[in-house]
C-alpha cells in the first residue's frame, strides 16, 4: 500500500530558479548546473525503482513510503521504505552508469566509463548500512523492536555492477521483486494495527529538507539576478505590464505572468517584496501598478 509519494524538491526548484536568472558566465553557474543534472538524474532513478516496488506483491501487507528525511542522532534520508509486520526494508537507489565494482576491503566503490579513468567513491553498501543503523536507532528511541534490512538498486540502464561479496543484496530495478523475496522473513513482530501505526508514525515524522547553506554553496548577489517577468512561451525576460495582462515581444499574453517572478524573488532573496523591489525586479515603471500588485496579494510595505 502506497502511503507516501516522492515530493517535489523545494531545493531543486530553487536551484533551477537560480540557474534561470543567472548568466551562464557567472562563477556559480557551472557547479549549479552540474548539481542540478546530478539531482535530476537521481530523482529519475528513484522514480524507476518506485514503480517496481509498488508493483511488487509482498507476501504480507506492506506500507510503502518514498523519499523520507528522519531525525535520530542526526538527520538521515531514505529513498524507499517498506514497512511490514516482520521487518522494515530500506531500498536505496544509485543512478550512475559505467563498469562499477563494490570493494569490501577497504570498503569503497570504483567506476570506469568506457576507457576513461577509474573513479573512486564511498561504498554505497556502507551508506546503506549506515541508513539501516540510523533507522534502527530511530525505532529503538520509540520502543519498537523490529529488524531493518536493506537492498541496493543500480537504476541506470548502462550500469554493469560487480561486487567482492555475494552477500550484498545488489540488483537492477526489474529484479527488485526477486531481491525482496530473498530477504529472510522472520516471524511477525507486529500486529496488523501496530504495523499500520508504525508506518504512519514514520510518515508523520518526515521532515522537509531545508538547506541552510544554499547561499554559501551557490554564491550570488541580488545584482547578479536577471530581472523582469519571463514569458512562459519563448522564455524571454522583460514582459511589459499592460491593462489586466502582461505582454511579450513574441505576442504572448498572460495576466498571471508576474506570479512566477514574485516567487523567484521570495525564494532567491529570502524576503517579501515591497513597492520598490516589485518595480525593480518585475521591471514595472509605475509605483501605482506595483502597489496594486502588492494589495492584490496582501503584501504590506516593509
Amino acid at each position: 500500500m502506497l502511503l507516501k509519494k516522492k515530493e517535489p524538491s523545494v531545493e531543486l526548484e530553487k536551484m533551477i530558479l537560480l540557474r534561470n536568472r543567472l548568466s551562464t558566465t557567472h562563477p556559480t553557474y557551472p557547479k549549479l548546473n552540474r548539481d542540478i543534472q546530478q539531482i535530476t538524474a537521481g530523482d529519475f532513478g528513484e522514480e524507476i525503482v518506485a514503480k517496481f516496488i509498488q508493483a511488487y506483491n509482498h507476501p504480507t501487507k506492506a506500507y510503502i513510503l518514498h523519499d523520507l528525511l528522519l531525525a535520530s542522532n542526526s538527520d538521515f534520508q531514505l529513498d524507499h521504505v517498506l514497512v511490514t509486520n516482520s521487518c522494515i526494508i530500506i531500498v536505496e537507489t544509485k543512478h550512475i552508469k559505467g563498469d562499477i565494482h563494490i570493494h569490501d576491503r577497504p570498503a569503497h566503490m570504483t567506476r570506469q566509463i568506457d576507457t576513461g579513468p577509474i573513479e573512486r567513491f564511498e561504498s554505497p553498501v556502507m551508506q546503506l548500512n549506515r541508513s539501516i543503523l540510523f533507522l534502527s536507532d530511530w525505532l529503538i528511541e520509540r520502543g519498537v523492536d523490529i529488524p531493518v534490512k536493506g537492498i541496493l538498486v543500480f537504476s541506470h540502464a548502462d550500469a554493469l555492477v560487480t561486487s567482492d561479496s555475494s552477500d550484498h543484496l545488489i540488483t537492477k530495478p526489474k529484479y527488485v521483486s526477486m531481491k525482496l523475496r530473498e530477504i529472510r522473513i522472520e516471524k511477525a513482530s507486529l500486529t496488523s494495527l501496530q504495523t499500520k501505526q508504525l508506518a504512519t508514525a514514520i510518515m508523520t515524522s518526515h521532515k522537509i529538507y531545508e538547506n541552510k547553506y544554499f547561499q554559501s554553496q551557490y554564491p550570488y548577489k541580488k545584482e547578479d539576478l536577471q530581472t523582469g517577468v519571463q514569458c512562459q512561451k519563448c522564455a524571454r525576460f522583460g514582459m511589459e505590464k499592460r491593462r489586466q495582462t502582461w505582454m511579450c515581444e513574441c505576442g504572448h499574453r498572460d495576466k498571471n505572468a508576474h506570479l512566477s517572478a514574485m516567487k523567484d524573488y521570495q525564494l532567491l532573496l529570502g524576503k517579501l517584496p515591497n513597492t520598490e523591489s516589485i518595480m525593480d525586479f518585475l521591471q514595472v515603471p509605475s509605483r501605482y501598478v506595483a502597489r496594486r500588485i502588492m494589495k492584490k496579494y496582501s503584501l504590506s510595505e516593509s
